[in-house]
């Protein structure tokens, strides 16, 4: 956000009002920001565009300006104005009169000054709630003068002191006074943001190094919460995995890698262009009329599978991506000679609660992506917790819903099968795939 002064809020309380029947309508032609016919912006015809500076003096990119760049800033404005650009009318005023006493300040008022009335509530006729400004530069007024008809002036950062703010809302609601707060959020599009990145790293091999197992989890969520349990949980155990193995200074003859997904609620594409990249492909769906769907609105595809080298020499991914709770087992995605496999690399873990090997195929994560060309991906089973009850994709995955043992749990057990997958003679069986 542009920054032209940061203050620091220490108490404050206001009310708003308006006549009954409302402020006229605005007029839809006309530019919003409250600047009408003799109103802060000035009659029509007096409005111009306003001159965008953030873009051009933001030098490090942090879409606001520091004092630095403010001052070259108001230079540059400064040499504009001088030369007859960059000018901006304001609303006409009435000709002042000659013989009136100009305006003298007021006493100048102290937050030490301000009097504390701790039990009187917000409304009190009795007392008055006094507004506090600190700014970082002692000529602010010209400054928001020369600002004025610019993008700088478009957002004021404000420092807020959290700690007052909330000490005077504390002292409101123990007086019995309901609190109300309003707040004006401004979402922006950056375009320049539109490359979602994957986070990968490995464990080097030793005499089967070039060939590799992969665990990994999405690292996006969705916006109405945190993103706790959907997935920063499967991306904490994953990194706990191969930091366990990392401690207990394993060798393992295949490489480790752990993959971090992006964009994984947007349809897998994280994991999917990895796959496409390093892995391969299969043909796209014969219906011409998905050809132009985005790829989580397409069926699955059905055609040829088309492989890269790195195809033969990946030998399982495994996955965690339903929540917070325990790992029961894992999902063999109709991989037969795989059960045997897992059912004796559980059989050690009995006494942690993982038990359950089952063929049964599971979906809606980033196992897809390798199963879908043939390679050994899966999925580990979970307790639901409340993962579709209360915060898949909601408010409510927040960090408060984590279950702490249980993703030491998970991370035991995700770090005892890529062990056991890396340190094994023949890499996993895989099971027959359809169009090879």
């Amino acid at each position: 956000m542009p920054l032209l002064l940061p203050a620091l809020i220490v108490f404050a309380a206001s009310a708003l009002a308006q006549r009954p029947d409302g402020p006229p309508p605005l007029d839809p032609g006309r530019p919003s920001g409250g600047r009408g016919p003799g109103g802060f912006g000035g009659p029509p015809g007096g409005v111009r565009e306003e001159i965008n500076l953030v873009k051009q003096f933001d030098k490090d990119g942090n879409k606001r300006l520091d004092a630095t760049e403010r001052r070259a800033a108001r230079e540059f404005l400064a040499k504009e104005r001088a030369e007859g650009r960059g000018q901006f009318r304001g609303p006409r005023r009435p000709p002042r009169d000659e013989n009136a006493e100009p305006p003298k300040p007021g006493p100048r008022v102290t937050l030490a000054d301000a009097k504390p009335f701790p039990g009187a509530s917000l409304y009190a006729s009795n007392v008055l709630r006094t507004f506090f400004l600190e700014f970082e530069n002692a000529d602010w007024e010209k400054e928001l003068s020369d600002f004025h008809g610019t993008d700088v002036e478009d957002v004021i950062n404000e420092r807020h002191d959290m700690d007052a703010t909330n000490e005077t809302i504390q002292k409101i609601l123990a007086d019995g006074t309901p609190v109300e707060l309003e707040f004006n959020i401004i979402n922006r599009t950056y375009s320049e943001g539109r490359t979602a990145y994957n986070t990968v790293a490995e464990i080097p091999g030793t005499d089967k190094r070039g060939e590799v197992v992969m665990l990994g989890a999405h690292l996006d969520s969705w916006h109405a919460g945190t993103g706790a349990t959907d997935n920063a949980a499967g991306s904490a155990v994953v990194m706990e995995a191969v930091r366990i193995l990392q401690a207990l200074e394993v060798k393992p003859r295949r490489t480790i890698r752990v993959a971090l997904w992006s964009g994984e609620e947007e349809g897998l594409l994280g994991s999917r262009a990895y796959v496409t990249e390093h892995f391969g492909t299969r043909g796209g769906t014969p219906d011409p009329s998905e050809r132009d769907l985005p790829s989580f609105l397409r069926r699955d595809s059905t055609g040829p599978v088309t492989t890269k080298p790195d195809h033969a020499r990946l030998s399982a991914y495994f996955n965690v991506d339903n929540g917070t709770g325990k790992i029961r087992g894992i999902y063999a995605e109709r991989n037969a000679a795989v059960a045997p496999l897992f059912e004796a690399w559980l059989r050690p873990l009995h006494d942690l609660g993982a038990t359950t090997v089952t063929l049964r195929h599971t979906g809606g994560t980033d196992h897809l992506s390798f199963d879908g060309i043939g390679l050994p991906g899966f999925q580990f089973i979970q307790d639901e917790i409340e993962y579709d009850s209360r915060t898949h994709h909601s408010n409510q995955d927040v960090f408060d819903r984590i279950q702490a043992d249980d993703m030491k749990q998970a991370a035991t057990i995700m770090a005892a099968f890529i062990y056991n997958a890396a340190i094994r003679d023949e890499k996993v069986p895989r099971k027959p795939v359809a169009g090879r």
